[in-house]
């Protein structure tokens, strides 16, 4: 797992990653606060996956957002996120620059919120967004 904190270059914008995991089905321990003061053109992702359909990344860490725009809780590649923790983003000030908790990328996936697992937005801000997202569950 690497736990530092890196940028990748995407469509002329930077991202900040927090956590980025590449390992094929893993589980997210560390609490993550994201703040956006230098205010990212492509924003700041706290937890991300790139392991492909079939696989899960599992949430046991609180993720908080304190900015109003351009803050992603987790993202998922193609892998199902199951979310035990609690998660909150902020508003968002602009429409344009939306606060999102659990982004899924790719079609196919299945999201779950343990019943451990809170999911927190403030105004206009997105709790779960995806592509053909195949089930929300809340166990």
């Amino acid at each position: 797992m690497n736990t530092n904190t890196t940028e990748a270059q995407q469509e002329q914008e930077w991202v900040s990653f927090t956590i980025k995991l590449e390992q094929t089905t893993h589980t997210n321990n560390a609490n993550v606060k994201l703040t956006n003061a230098t205010n990212t053109t492509g924003g700041m992702v706290g937890v991300y996956t790139t392991a492909g359909a079939g696989n899960t990344l599992t949430n046991n860490g609180d993720i908080t957002g304190s900015s109003t725009a351009l803050e992603f809780g987790i993202v998922s590649d193609r892998a199902d996120v199951i979310n035990k923790k609690n998660n909150y983003i902020r508003k968002c000030r602009d429409h344009k620059q939306m606060q999102t908790l659990v982004f899924m990328q790719k079609s196919n996936n299945t999201i779950t919120n343990d019943t451990t697992g809170t999911i927190n937005v403030g105004d206009n801000a997105i709790g779960i967004y995806g592509y053909n997202v195949k089930k929300i569950i809340k166990t």
